[in-house]
């Protein structure tokens, strides 16, 4: 891989994580509060849990593609 690839790489990997990023904040605190008002708050620990998992999955799909 050439110094320039290499470059493309991180700046489309940091766009991506911006956008990622972006999307989450927006997106799932609404949705757990909708979850506490039909079900329960005590959900928040496995929904933390199941974010966690997401992301470690994520993280370990991308090292895979991006040969890390």
């Amino acid at each position: 891989m050439t110094y320039q690839e290499i470059k493309n790489n991180q700046a489309i990997n940091t766009y991506i994580q911006q956008a990622d990023a972006t999307l989450g904040n927006c997106l799932m605190p609404p949705l757990f509060g909708l979850i506490a008002n039909h079900i329960s708050i005590g959900l928040l620990p496995p929904y933390l849990l199941l974010l966690l998992a997401v992301m470690a999955l994520s993280h370990r799909q991308a090292v895979r593609i991006c040969g890390g």
